[in-house]
């Protein structure tokens, strides 16, 4: 309506010129008629002019009034790609943030934005009305659901387990993992301990015995290597005392001996029986990384599997880079969006889904009717299937 007035004033500016030129070209009969049309189209002029600078005032007003009217919510946003994203410029992008633009634009919605480094954090926040609603793929428990307002779901996921490629076994790393290499160095420690107090022993009681202390102390320990492989030492002149300390020390020679090779026999037979991992319990006890206070460290910790805990899925994924955990568990789509974004880091997700759950926006349940809002924006755009074409735009065509 205001821009058919703005060009019904911009065709009367036209008349107007129009009508004086007219005058300026009429003889003098006609002066008095062109004075008079000029003076009528001047007054509509003026009037059209008012009119519109009514309708300018009127629509900013309306604008102001319509801003004014939006309802203010406190936003908090953990990242998790894909489903919540920053980008260079400082702003939120992905799944998750365009649902929840849509859904705030279509209620009037005014969103201000508070970024959580942890997802803990900001359940904390949520607990202490710090925060009105949480926006990342929040998985919707039981626990959660006792304290939030939690709107219809929007996502269904599950978890999985992704692995580095390059983290292959070895016989030191099984070694390490199963704590046998803790045990060698104590060996070790002993064996040294042994060597310096057979050397003082013998160069006290032998007068024939090596005097430099170099050459002693590797005499020394050649006769305990020695002694410790054939289960053979000679104490009979030391009476008695001598004979019991012989057969000690083949028991314990021996005992070390077959320690030791069982031990690395294991460790190779595992290398070499070595199969891909397809599941948590293929790991064989070997830390798992996942984030803290999230589904997968809940499951796995009531599973009392060994856990390595980090603060947010970034933290996750160096570690498993580094290889400081032997896999990750955490959300099947985000994983996924993670091994096929970044091919260099040579990352696999193995294994089916488990444990299948579903993401949904959440608030304090002072904002009960808000989320009930939501849902009803939530379903009426999965029935239109634009909440499909959404998931299509980050996830492409499922697989058949």
């Amino acid at each position: 309506m205001l821009l058919q007035k703005l060009s019904f004033l911009c065709r009367l500016m036209e008349a107007t010129t129009v009508a004086e030129n007219l005058k300026i070209e009429s003889d003098s009969s006609g002066v008095w008629l062109s004075a008079v049309f000029g003076q009528i189209m001047r007054k509509k002029l003026l009037f059209t002019v008012f009119v519109t600078l009514f309708l300018f005032s009127f629509y900013g007003k309306a604008e102001a009034q319509s801003d004014a009217e939006k309802t203010a919510v406190i936003v908090g946003v953990y990242v998790s790609s894909p489903f919540v994203m920053l980008a260079e410029d400082g702003k939120f992008h992905g799944l998750a943030v365009e649902l929840w633009e849509t859904v705030a634009e279509r209620l009037g919605i005014f969103s201000e934005y508070i970024e959580y480094n942890s997802l803990q954090g900001l359940m904390h926040d949520t607990t202490l009305h710090k925060v009105d609603v949480i926006l990342t793929n929040l998985t919707v428990t039981h626990e959660r659901a006792a304290f939030l307002a939690i709107s219809y779901p929007w996502f269904d996921a599950g978890l999985r387990l992704m692995i580095n490629l390059e983290r292959s076994p070895t016989v030191l790393g099984e070694l390490l993992y199963s704590g046998r290499l803790h045990s060698y160095l104590w060996l070790i420690a002993l064996i040294l301990v042994l060597t310096l107090l057979i050397t003082l022993f013998r160069r006290r009681v032998d007068a024939d015995f090596h005097k430099e202390w170099r050459t002693g102390l590797a005499a020394s320990f050649h006769d305990l290597i020695s002694a410790s492989k054939s289960g053979r030492v000679s104490l009979a002149r030391f009476g008695w005392i001598g004979y019991i300390l012989s057969g000690f020390w083949m028991i314990v020679g021996v005992a070390f001996t077959t320690y030791i090779i069982s031990t690395i026999t294991t460790a190779m037979t595992t290398v070499s029986m070595y199969s891909p991992v397809n599941s948590i319990y293929d790991l064989r006890g070997q830390p798992i990384g996942v984030v803290a206070g999230s589904v997968s460290h809940d499951l796995l910790r009531s599973l009392n599997l060994p856990l390595k805990n980090y603060e947010a899925v970034d933290d996750l994924i160096y570690a498993l880079r580094d290889k400081d955990v032997a896999a990750v568990v955490d959300d099947a789509p985000v994983l996924e969006y993670w091994a096929h974004t970044r091919p260099e880091l040579n990352f696999d997700v193995v294994g089916h889904s488990f444990y299948p759950h579903k993401y949904a926006f959440a608030a304090t349940k002072a904002h009960r009717d808000l989320m009930d809002a939501v849902s009803l924006v939530i379903i009426k755009m999965n029935e239109d299937e634009e909440l499909s074409d959404l998931k299509l735009k980050y996830f492409g065509p499922p697989d058949l």
